[in-house]
Parts: C-alpha cells; sequence; structure tokens
C-alpha cells in the first residue's frame, strides 16, 4: 500500500450516539420509530445510564456486508452497509442505522462473528467443582468454523457447535496450578488469558495480562510450542490487549494496555524480539485493537493500521521485517508511514474490510467518560454550560472510510 494516503467518510452513524446511555438510548428509539424503553438503564446498565455511550469494538462481517459493534450500554448492534456506499455522486457520508439489536444482561467482553452467520445457541464455560460461571475475556473461530475457543483465568476451552446447551469438549490449562506459579517448575503461562489469534498454519497465540504470550500447535488444542514474556521497557504496556498474524505467518504484532509502542516478534526464530512499531498513541486502559493489510501470504506482513487517544490512525509500513536496519542496540523502531485524524475521542476499533483491505476501513470511538446530568446537576449556571459543550464533544460514532 502506497504511503501518504488520504480517507474519506462515507458513512457514519453521526451524533446518534453522542452523549449518556439514556440520551443515546432514547435519540436511537426515535430514529427506529420505537417506542423508548428502560432497557439499558437501571435494569441493565450501572450508574443510571449516566455513562458516555461510547463503542467498545467494531468488527466486519466475514463476508464485508455488515458491522458488529459492542457499546457501553451492553447492547450488540449490526449495522448493514448501504448498497450505494461506494456512490461517488453522494456529496455526503451515508447515514448508518442499527439493523439489529441484541441487549446483552452484563458487559460483553469478547465478540466473534459466526463464519456462516446463521447460528443460534448457547454453550456454559463452568468450573466444575464450585459451578461457578467463568467469564471469557477472549473468543475465536478456528478455520472450519465448527470450533470456538476462549480464553479465561489460566484456561483455554474448545467448544463444538454442535453441543448447544453444552460446556467445552475440552480444556487447557495453561498452567499446572493456579495457586502455585512454581508447581510443575513453572511450566506454564498464569492469568487472564486476555486476546487470541490463530495463525494460518494453525498455530494458536495466546496472551495475557500479565504479558506473557504463549504459542500452541492445532489450533490451541496440540503441544505448547512456547511461552515468553514481553519485556519491560519505556513505551511498554501493562497487559495483551490484541494479537495480529502477518499474512506469512512468520511475525506476530502485540498491542497492549497503556503502551505507546506495538511489539514486534519473529516467531520462527524461537520468539525473537525484533523492535516495535512507535508512536502508538495507546497509553488507556481500554482496549483499542487494530488490524493488518499483508499484501501476500508469501512474502512480508504488509501494514499495520491502529488508532490511537488522540484520535488518529497511523499505518506502520511493516513489509519483511526481518530484513529492515536496526537501531537501538539492535531492535528496531519503526515509525508511521501515514497517518489521518478520523475523530475527537479515542479509536477503540480499526478494522479493514475482508475482501476491499485496500479500500475501506471501518473505525469506531468514545470513552467512558461519566456525564453529569442536567436534573442532577446543582452547580452554578456557569457549570450547566460546560456540561453541555462537554456532552457536545462526545465522539461516539462509528465511521467508514474509503481509502484515496
Amino acid at each position: 500500500m502506497a504511503h501518504d494516503r488520504n480517507l474519506k467518510c462515507v458513512a457514519s452513524t453521526g451524533p446518534l450516539y453522542h452523549g449518556t446511555v439514556q440520551e443515546s438510548l432514547r435519540r436511537e428509539a426515535q430514529t427506529l420509530n420505537q417506542a423508548a424503553t428502560r432497557e439499558g438503564n437501571d435494569d441493565t446498565h450501572t450508574s443510571a445510564g449516566e455513562e458516555s455511550n461510547f463503542f467498545k469494538s467494531a468488527q466486519w462481517s466475514p463476508d464485508g456486508t455488515c458491522i458488529l459493534t459492542n457499546s457501553e450500554d451492553n447492547r450488540i448492534r449490526t449495522f448493514v452497509l448501504p448498497p450505494d456506499l461506494l456512490d461517488g455522486d453522494k456529496t455526503g457520508p451515508h447515514e448508518l442505522k442499527p439493523y439489529s439489536l441484541i441487549q446483552a444482561p452484563e458487559p460483553v467482553y469478547a465478540i466473534a462473528l459466526y463464519p456462516y452467520f446463521n447460528l443460534q445457541a448457547s454453550y456454559p464455560l463452568i468450573h466444575p467443582p464450585t459451578e461457578a460461571y467463568i467469564t471469557p475475556h477472549s473468543i475465536i473461530w478456528t478455520h472450519y468454523g465448527t470450533h470456538f475457543l476462549t480464553g479465561s483465568d489460566s484456561l483455554i476451552a474448545q467448544f463444538d457447535i454442535t453441543r448447544n446447551g453444552e460446556g467445552p469438549v475440552s480444556t487447557f490449562p495453561t498452567i499446572p496450578s493456579k495457586r502455585k506459579k512454581l508447581v510443575g517448575g513453572g511450566v506454564g503461562m498464569k492469568g487472564i488469558i486476555s486476546a487470541l489469534s490463530l495463525a494460518g498454519e494453525g498455530v494458536l497465540a495466546a496472551g495475557t495480562f500479565n504479558r506473557q504470550v504463549g504459542l500452541y500447535d492445532n489450533h490451541g488444542t496440540g503441544d505448547c510450542i512456547s511461552i515468553f514474556s514481553l519485556p519491560q521497557q519505556v513505551g511498554a504496556g501493562t497487559g495483551v490487549t490484541q494479537l495480529l498474524w502477518s499474512g506469512c505467518g512468520r511475525y506476530l504484532f502485540i498491542l497492549e494496555r497503556r503502551a505507546t509502542q506495538i511489539q514486534m516478534y519473529d516467531i520462527r526464530v524461537a520468539g525473537k524480539h525484533l523492535g516495535s512499531l512507535v508512536g502508538h498513541a495507546g497509553d488507556t486502559n481500554q482496549r483499542l485493537t487494530g488490524d493488518i493489510c499483508s499484501m501476500d501470504a508469501q512474502e512480508g506482513s504488509g501494514d499495520i493500521f491502529a488508532g490511537g487517544t488522540d484520535g488518529v490512525i497511523r499505518v506502520w509500513n511493516c513489509a519483511d521485517p526481518g530484513g529492515k536496519s536496526h537501531e537501538d542496540e539492535g531492535m528496531m523502531k519503526i515509525q508511521p508511514s501515514w497517518e489521518r485524524k478520523v475523530g475527537d475521542a479515542a479509536i477503540s476499533s480499526t478494522c479493514l474490510h475482508p475482501s476491499l483491505r485496500g479500500g475501506l476501513i471501518t473505525s469506531c470511538s468514545g470513552h467512558r467518560r461519566r456525564v453529569l446530568l442536567p436534573w442532577k446537576d446543582n452547580l452554578d449556571s456557569d457549570s450547566d454550560d460546560d456540561d453541555d459543550d462537554d456532552v457536545e464533544k462526545m465522539d461516539n460514532t462509528l465511521k467508514i472510510w474509503s481509502i484515496l
């Protein structure tokens, strides 16, 4: 992909979700000509809906016809792309409205779209000795779409989609004992499995909030290939939030919370740390996810796209990292090749279209913040004006961009 590209916004939710959870739900109901309800307020959301209704994540459907989002109001929304999305005659961006809504009773930690769409089932994950439910923090489908994997506290579980209502068909503890790390000679990876990613060859990468990464064979059900800890250095983060494989399956890019760099590893050389992508505005506990544009499965890794807390999407050109010159005591420091301001809040997700990977990007924005409601404001009128301005400056928006 060429450097110094321009982005044109071709679709957006606009101000639909600006403001608090309560405000955005009322506005959404009016837009969809539905009766306003108390869903998402006292019964399904804390703080009586006073939190900013920001987008936590967004992802494309496998066929690229719709976008799935997760928001602060615990609602999963589906947005269908307009058929004339790339019509050059339209002067402004298309208006995006949700096609379907799913209200979750609790916060949603991870979403993964079923590759073949038509699936409605539930699969419990329970700790047998205590019968307590286990919360997955990451989820991923296998390449064949017949099974999916979840990551929780020191545990990877595999589910068979044909077994509706049943628990995992197999579980793989990442450490011999959750109580004592030294049990079993200290072998394993302890902590919440916060990120999962499958390479084309079936190698599963699993990352933890304890800043460890483990590699597992046979789509995560085989032997542990290796485990390594991320280095303590300037710009490093406090826990893995996303793992991205290069198209060739050789390089692994690691995003962390509270990090200003994206770590880069050569997996085929015993997890060799090659360096980092610098300039990433990711110093936040919020999960900020990016994407990779792999030009060729046999050559290089392509471009890394990631948004930051400053509302900017940055792109790093990482084709053939192993062949680049090294700096700073043998470690590469790759600067962004280009960047564009796309919002006024943190960019929580940046995703490339699965088919038009060099042509369309979706981004979603916003961050957690408490908004003082007018009826609860006992300050003076000047403070009221400030609060109105604060709500107006919110940028809880889903956008689709065309790369020019």
